[in-house]
Parts: C-alpha cells; structure tokens; sequence
C-alpha cells in the first residue's frame, strides 16, 4: 500500500512553522503525490533545502489511490466535519491522517500550514480553493493563480475548510485536469510558492520564482477571484452526464444546456462562469457557478 508518510524535511537551523502537503485524497488524483515527490527529492538535494521550519508529504487516500478509484465507501473530501470516524475504508483514512495532523499542528513553532493538491475531471486552468479566514485567504494570495471562494459553503466537510476552524492556515489548490501533461508541473510550481509563503524557503529563492511565472502564465486572462453562488448537485439515482467540451471559468448564459440528467435536459439558472465540470461517474456535485470579485474581498 502507498506510504501515509511520503517524507519529512527539516531545516537543520530549526524554528519556523510547518507546512504540510496532501496529495490523492481522492485516489483517481496522483498527480498531487507526484508533485510532492518532486519536491522532496529536490529539498534533498546538497544546498537545496529549507532555510527555516518543516515540510511534511502525505498520501490521502491510500486504499483508492490503490485501486485508483475517487473513493471506497465515501468520499474523503466531504466528511471532515462528521461526529466520530466511521467504520468504513474512508472513516479509517480520516483518523489516521486527524492523528498525524494534530500532532503535526501541536509541533509546530508557529500556525502550521497547509494544502491540499486536486484536480479535475474536466479541462481546467490551476485555480486556488480558499476556506476561512484572513491568514489562508493571505496565504492564497501568495499564488498567482484565480482564487475561488464560497465553495465550502456549497460543498461542507473539506479537509481546508475543517483544518481552517482548528487553527490551520490552508487552502486546496487545482492543478488541472487529472490527465492533464502540465498538472503535475503546476502542483509543483504552487508547493514552492507555498514554501516561500509559508516562510520556509530563503528569500530570492530561484524554484519559488520560476513558480510564480509558471502559474502566472497559466492564469493570463482569468479573473483574480470568483465567488461561487450555485452547484447542481447529482441525484442519486440520475444519470449525469455533462455536454462536452465545457472547461472550468467558461462563461455560460442563462438557460444554457450544459447536462442531461436521465431524460432531463439541465440549464444554467443564471450567467456565470463554470466551475468544475463533471466528467467522471464517481462525484455528486455536477458543475458549479461562480462571479468574479475583487481578489482583496
């Protein structure tokens, strides 16, 4: 099975906070773990380590990424806040990595960070998922990249939004889609932002700004933030099944079909852009709406 603990990096001066990196919290999203494996074996590097703090890769979902499914039982990313861990392949998973998490943050010199890597079943440019307060919404700033908000309060029990109200500094970050050549690349770019951001990383240092033009030639073009106002949420027992060539911060129009759901034909209530496009069978949530807003809000 797939180690919870993909390695641990510490500066030898000590101090500083933590940063913590997820990947495969659904197992059917490698590309994440691929990303922190990256960025293990270069911190590991003669000269090429943290200046300050601890930089931690966990695995999410073990058992699915092994079977390289979304989920066993449950979906991982949707339970964060239920009462009690469940008995189930995904109840197990959440008490495991709650366990290392708590003792991470209790370790940590300062709040501990961290972000959690996605990404999508549709096409889409690397976006930053926001949850809580000032500090993660600071901390999202750092990437340039479109910041989406208001997504937790459509979709509740994320690991951001949970870790978030116990005291976290963290964010989600989409790096495209899941087939997608570049997604392990930009996962990549935003881990060595998120480094710099956190205060881990020596300042100029060179991985952290080839990062940033990396995501913001990804990002030419897109709106600084949405805020997202709409999701249509997948019956269950319907068939969904999205129109293709839909991509995420496409813009639709009112009454625009964008999905059938067995014989019905699914219009957008309003303008907007979409967000997230359903392109897989496993997932409940078919597609999101959202509006652009002042990236400072």
């Amino acid at each position: 099975m797939t180690d919870r603990v993909l390695g641990i990096i510490e500066a030898a001066a000590g101090g500083g906070t933590t940063l913590v990196g997820v990947g495969g919290i659904h197992g059917n999203e490698p590309a994440g773990l691929r990303a922190l494996e990256t960025v293990l074996a270069e911190l590991g590097r003669p000269g090429g380590g943290l200046s300050r703090g601890r930089f931690i890769a966990l695995a999410g979902n073990r058992p699915a990424l092994d079977a390289g499914v979304r989920y066993i039982d449950r979906d991982l990313n949707r339970i964060w806040n239920a009462r009690g861990g469940g008995d189930d392949i995904e109840g197990a998973e959440r008490g495991e990595l709650l366990a290392l998490l708590d003792g991470y943050r209790r370790g940590s010199a300062g709040p501990p960070h961290l972000v959690d890597l996605h990404t999508t079943s549709g096409s889409a440019p690397p976006f930053v998922v926001v949850a809580g307060g000032r500090r993660s919404r600071d901390f999202a700033r750092a990437l340039p990249a479109p910041l989406v908000l208001a997504l937790s309060s459509q979709i509740p029990g994320t690991l951001v939004e949970y870790l978030a109200g116990e005291g976290w500094t963290s964010i989600g970050f989409e790096s495209g889609s899941h087939r997608g050549i570049v997604s392990v690349e930009f996962a990549v770019a935003a881990l060595w932002i998120a480094l710099e951001a956190a205060g881990l990383l020596g300042p100029g240092d060179a991985r952290s700004a080839e990062a940033r033009g990396r995501l913001a030639a990804a990002s030419r073009g897109l709106p600084g933030a949405v805020e997202v106002f709409h999701h249509h949420p997948v019956a269950g027992n319907g068939v969904f099944r999205m129109h293709p060539g839909y991509r995420s911060f496409q813009g639709v129009d009112a009454g625009e079909a964008l999905a059938t759901e067995g014989e019905a034909e699914i219009r957008s209530p309003s303008g907007g852009q979409l967000l997230m496009p359903l392109y897989q069978r496993a997932g409940r949530e078919g597609f999101f709406l959202a509006h652009p807003v002042h990236r400072s809000d």
